[in-house]
């Protein structure tokens, strides 16, 4: 099934301005459909095909003998010398939209990507999806919903999501992880990846998972940052005036996807997930996570941060755009309790002074209470744009 991505209506104007546009993100988010449905006249080369990868060793000059040419390079990561051709005609021939780049394994490339094409490409990140992108038309219920998960092939009806993880989960630690020598024992990383997703909402606590793992702290730093670096996880920092602290404090660790984080944690059904213990946590990964896509489908990354206080004073969520501020609390409650504004109503002594004040709460009612925005689980995309 197609669906028009919200990130569309940011990837074709950047079309316009920037001669290249790279497209990264998590296996299966639905990157190659995005480049198909936005530039249709592109010419698609595959570079996973190890063919196509042997023509271009042979003869890279040939690869593009239509120097006019507008081109798709699909899993460009596969042939990263081939940037060195994309920036010299880029830079020649001069036309908006020419390369279009659509990679998922960002272990080794990235970098190499912003040096060779610094200044003259746009760099979007697609995330699986939004919940009006994948189930408005139709809703299995919440819970459901959320233990299912958000990637695109999951919106066929008949696919099972534990069937789906798991060979999503093969390909991931077949191809990505064992194909670059990065893990040498896979049913460790795996069981490694099952305790991390019992942390998914939490403090990371980088020695205590090592105990848990039986892996020292210098593998879990470095196994943490695969799975960052290929869009599986990222992180929340703590929110202080002084940056130098939001950086050496530990930060809170999310999964992008709440079904990978329900196939590894065993919860099999919505009913499951709801009468879970670890059901706030999930449902906060997966608000945490509609905020994350919404900016990115924008072609914006603002700072996301969670506070702390000593206090007792917690905020979820504070989306930071420089000199407006956004304030969330999160609840997987599907009843309002007025007591949820409190840490909210006391954010003003903190010295806060935020654009917007939203609640996210499970249930299907959205309104305005005492200045606060609530928000139904459904409607956080829209809230954001009020």
């Amino acid at each position: 099934m197609l669906i028009r991505r919200e990130i569309t209506d940011t990837t074709i104007p950047l079309a316009k301005t920037f001669r290249v546009v790279t497209v990264t993100g998590p296996r299966q988010a639905g990157k190659t459909v995005l480049a198909k449905m936005c530039f249709p006249q592109h010419k698609q080369f595959d570079l996973d095909d190890p063919q196509l990868q042997m023509q271009w060793k042979t003869d890279p000059k040939a690869f593009f003998n239509d120097r006019q040419g507008l081109y798709f390079l699909d899993e460009f990561q596969n042939t990263p010398d081939m940037l060195s051709y994309v920036k010299i005609i880029a830079d020649e021939v001069n036309i908006p939209g020419q390369f279009i780049l659509t990679g998922s394994n960002q272990f080794e490339f990235m970098p190499r990507l912003s040096q060779s094409l610094a200044g003259r490409t746009a760099l979007l990140k697609l995330l699986p999806l939004t919940w009006q992108e994948m189930y408005q038309n139709y809703s299995p219920g919440m819970w459901n919903a959320l233990q299912r998960g958000f990637y695109p092939a999951l919106l066929e009806p008949l696919m099972l999501s534990d069937a789906y993880y798991n060979a999503y989960l093969g390909t991931y630690l077949e191809r990505d992880i064992r194909s670059l020598a990065l893990v040498r024992d896979l049913a460790q990383f795996r069981l490694f990846l099952s305790l991390l997703a019992g942390r998914t909402g939490c403090e990371l606590n980088k020695n205590k998972l090592s105990a848990d793992s039986g892996v020292d702290v210098k593998t879990i730093n470095h196994w943490l940052s695969l799975l960052e670096i290929s869009s599986i996880i990222y992180y929340l920092r703590p929110w202080y005036k002084n940056w130098k602290k939001r950086i050496v404090k530990s930060p809170k660790l999310y999964f992008t996807d709440t079904g990978l984080v329900c196939h590894l944690l065993g919860i099999a059904n919505g009913n499951t997930l709801q009468n879970h213990p670890l059901r706030g946590e999930i449902f906060e990964t997966y608000v945490v996570g509609e905020v994350f896509k919404h900016y990115h489908n924008k072609g914006q990354n603002p700072g996301l941060y969670f506070l702390k206080e000593r206090s007792g004073i917690e905020i979820d969520l504070i989306v930071d755009q420089g000199i407006n501020q956004t304030l969330m609390e999160i609840k997987s409650g599907s009843t309002l309790n007025v007591s949820w504004l409190d840490n909210l109503k006391k954010c003003a002594a903190l010295g806060f002074q935020p654009d917007k004040l939203i609640l996210v709460y499970s249930g299907d009612e959205s309104y305005t209470m005492s200045s606060v925005n609530i928000a139904d689980y459904a409607s956080i995309g829209s809230v954001l744009e009020m």
